[in-house]
């Protein structure tokens, strides 16, 4: 095995690479809800823990959180990622519905 082997070559049983995040908000904006279940399952730990941390206060947080995944998917067909990287635009998302 060789530095250059990729874990697929290493480990043909491996599960599939996820798609990358714009792809999925991409899906999100023509409505395909496995989209955002998958597109929840890889940035929801993160954004959660980002909530926790501004708002100190875990109410708030899940509060946050379940409104930014509905902003997503209502929102999804107006992201750009020409124009801004995925998480960037998720952060936003989240940040409009974190408490002031």
């Amino acid at each position: 095995m060789t530095p250059s082997e990729t874990t697929e070559q290493r480990n043909p049983a491996s599960t599939p690479p996820s798609p990358d995040l714009a792809s999925l908000i991409a899906a999100c904006g023509r409505d395909e809800r496995p989209a955002l279940k998958a597109l929840y399952e890889l940035t929801a730990a993160d954004l959660y823990g980002r909530a926790v941390a501004a708002t100190s206060v875990r109410a708030d947080a899940d509060h946050a959180l379940v409104q930014t995944y509905l902003s997503v998917f209502a929102e999804a067909e107006q992201f750009d990622p020409a124009t801004i990287e995925p998480r960037a635009w998720l952060e936003g998302v989240l940040g409009r519905h974190l408490p002031v």
